[in-house]
């Protein structure tokens, strides 16, 4: 067993087997040194959980840089300082009762669920599928000018094509392109009173423009639209996805 130093890090190489070094200093504490041809070193702790079971933890990975950059995080790059900082609250946590790896576990499960719940709630996934899926109440046909309404949140679908096995092109600079990743709950007021003013000023991305000034008609445009989607919200979060499509499906009408 050898103390591991912030110098004593540099000197070691992938070899042919992955290799386990344990750290005299800290209780538990490994360096990871994986095998040929993975260059990467990482930190991992081995101890016993309540159950009596055997357990590994990887901490993160391993951060050469001679001072640590802030407090450690379980999951990020880690210095030898951090990782035995992180190592003895971890230690701290296992004498008081607590299973670690359980907690780990939930956290990670917990990082998943809430991932796959914004990207289901992300601006880009709400417009494609209320375009996939909208048809008139009466006719269950899809609206006229529902490639027109697709250009205006800033997706341009090719003539006469099926939205629902078709790939739109995003608008550069649209709504689409510059809000692609955020949920719709996160729109606030700060984001719509944007919209409405680059609307007044520079026109709609992807529509053509009828004068070069500032048009109040555009902010027009755009404001009515850009308020129904304040509301995009509510309707996400209380999982009524058919209000949410008839919300969208009113900026057409309400921006002409």
């Amino acid at each position: 067993m050898s103390k591991l130093t912030a110098l004593s890090l540099h000197t070691f190489r992938p070899g042919a087997k992955r290799r386990e070094i344990r750290d005299a200093q800290s209780p538990g504490l490994y360096l990871i040194v994986q095998a040929k041809p993975s260059r990467t070193m990482s930190w991992a702790m081995r101890f016993r959980r309540p159950d009596g079971r055997g357990a590994k933890l990887t901490l993160g990975q391993v951060d050469l840089a001679a001072e640590p950059s802030g407090p450690p995080a379980l999951g990020g790059p880690l210095t030898l300082a951090q990782a035995r900082m992180l190592a003895a609250e971890i230690a701290r946590d296992r004498a008081r009762g607590l299973d670690v790896i359980g907690q780990e576990k939930a956290r990670r499960s917990r990082q998943t669920t809430a991932a796959a719940t914004a990207a289901a709630n992300s601006f880009a996934a709400v417009t494609r599928e209320f375009f996939m899926d909208h048809k008139t109440k009466k006719w269950q046909q899809r609206p006229r000018h529902w490639r027109a309404d697709a250009r205006l949140l800033g997706l341009n679908y090719p003539r006469d094509c099926d939205p629902a096995n078709t790939e739109p092109q995003v608008i550069p600079g649209s709504l689409a392109a510059t809000w692609a990743d955020k949920t719709v709950t996160d729109i606030d007021s700060h984001d719509i009173h944007t919209v409405i003013d680059e609307a007044r000023k520079r026109g709609l991305p992807g529509l053509p423009r009828r004068n070069n000034g500032i048009s109040e008609a555009r902010g027009r445009k755009n404001a009515r639209l850009s308020l129904e989607l304040v509301s995009l919200g509510a309707a996400t979060a209380q999982g009524d996805r058919q209000s949410l499509c008839r919300r969208l499906a009113s900026g057409r009408a309400a921006s002409a």
